[in-house]
């Protein structure tokens, strides 16, 4: 085993084009060399054979034929992983001026890996690890951010009732925020059950199934077009996100073609807000009032449905029965907060 270690690259272009504008285009890179990973080595490998008659005996009696008959799993430590990360971003960043200041960035970036996790393994094979480098799972191809902050004209200091006095304290001096989030949802990768069919186990060597299906159309026609929940709280009435039909069962003791994280799951969405002011009580005491907004367009921000396609009974597939963040204000609800602070 050696040390692993990280390189990281990265180049930027920044220009003034307005006296408060700033155009930033970025480009970041980093690689991870020699991560440690474990594989169980204790399997057969997915060719062994072509024979189906050779194939069913490995089958029936599959401890029999791997490398360590007395043993069950074998996990072996090395430094087999690789992950690498790139991404390009533009950021528009205006300096406060006229009581506005906005900063809004756009990211597209791809990470790869063989293994999210510095732990074990469970690809198809330790003898083609080649199989599952793919997207990494917490791969998010696109991100847009916008966050501005506006004084309100209002109040001391400002264009309209600024001679102080009992407007000023209510409607002066106020700060609106506003924070606008949307980002690609996580990678998704399809496994199986109910096949009629026996495969050779893959990392599992007590597995009976096989753990990919073959993809029979393309990334574009698994997801459901003009998808709606339709009930999302009764999940007889609520409606798949995929396709079922995009996938088959492969054929005896040969390896589904999908890979690993092929496509996105749902998208998030997230709104959220503030309002805020100081008051200043006679230069010994501040005042300080806060409205915060979550979710203010109740858009429900689903995790990752079931994955496992069963063909003969499809049950949950594709079915999202949860919510990212259920507990704050990603499941769909408004929740707002009122805050008031004495600062002595």
């Amino acid at each position: 085993l050696t040390n692993p270690y990280m390189m990281n690259w990265n180049a930027s272009y920044q220009y003034q084009f307005l006296p408060h504008w700033l155009l930033d285009l970025s480009y970041q890179g980093s690689a991870g060399v020699g991560l440690l990973e474990a594989w169980n080595i204790n399997t057969v490998p997915l060719n062994v054979s072509n024979n189906p008659t050779v194939l069913e005996n490995i089958f029936q009696n599959y401890q029999n034929y791997v490398p360590y008959p007395n043993f069950g799993p074998i996990d072996m430590w090395s430094n087999f992983g690789h992950s690498t990360f790139h991404s390009g971003t533009v950021k528009l960043e205006k300096r406060f001026s006229r009581g506005l200041t906005l900063v809004s960035f756009y990211t597209w970036s791809k990470a790869i890996d063989d293994c999210d996790d510095d732990g074990v393994c469970t690809g198809e094979t330790y003898y083609d690890r080649a199989l599952e480098k793919g997207r990494a799972g917490y791969d998010v191809t696109n991100r847009f951010v916008t966050y501005a902050t506006y004084g309100l004209p209002f109040g001391k200091g400002r264009s309209f009732m600024n001679r102080g006095g009992v407007l000023d304290y209510v409607f002066g001096g106020w700060n609106l925020t506003w924070v606008q989030t949307f980002q690609s949802g996580l990678p998704v990768t399809f496994t199986m059950a109910g096949s009629p069919y026996n495969y050779l186990p893959g990392n599992d060597a007590g597995s009976t199934t096989a753990p990919r299906p073959d993809q029979i159309l393309s990334n574009s026609q698994v997801d459901v077009p003009n998808w709606t929940i339709g009930q999302r709280f009764d999940t007889a009435l609520e409606n798949s996100m995929w396709n079922t039909s995009a996938f088959a069962y492969p054929q005896a003791f040969t390896v589904g073609t999908v890979g690993r994280n092929t496509i996105d799951g749902p998208d998030l969405i997230w709104s959220q807000s503030s309002l805020e002011k100081d008051v200043n009580i006679r230069d010994k005491a501040t005042l300080q009032i806060r409205y915060d907004m979550n979710n203010i367009f109740k858009n429900p921000n689903f995790e990752n449905p079931s994955s496992i396609v069963n063909i003969g009974s499809p049950g949950l597939f594709g079915k999202p029965t949860a919510t990212t963040g259920g507990w704050c204000c990603l499941g769909g609800q408004f929740v707002a907060t009122l805050g008031i602070r004495l600062i002595y």
